[in-house]
């Protein structure tokens, strides 16, 4: 597997960032997808279906899958948002878009610096 990651941050205000990146995941040789949302049952597929070609992901549909590196291929983006104040405390919030598996995630955290 290979993973390609790039972005920016952007200081909107004193109390304010913005930031986003864009990634590209890349794998190679025979994959196995193990899916949480399922019990563990096994389909091997040469062939199977892309991610971006099918309605369903392979781990919406199987428990298990094997195939070709195809089916861990992936390539989406971020964007969020960072609020701080004069305190050792960030809040954050963003959105991540999966393009091969269709997925969109909302993702928020509170984050707390340590020394200086």
């Amino acid at each position: 597997m290979s993973h390609f990651d790039g972005g920016a941050k952007f200081s909107l205000s004193q109390f304010v960032d913005l930031g986003a990146s864009a990634y590209g995941v890349r794998a190679a040789g025979q994959q196995r997808i193990i899916s949480k949302l399922f019990k563990r049952q096994s389909t091997t597929s040469a062939t199977a279906s892309s991610p971006a070609t099918s309605k369903k992901s392979v781990f919406e549909t199987s428990g298990e899958t094997v195939g070709t590196a195809d089916l861990a291929n992936d390539q989406g983006f971020s964007a969020w948002l960072t609020a701080h104040s004069g305190s050792k405390i960030n809040f954050q919030a963003g959105y991540t878009r999966s393009a091969g598996y269709d997925l969109n995630t909302l993702f928020f955290g509170v984050g707390f610096r340590v020394g200086h």
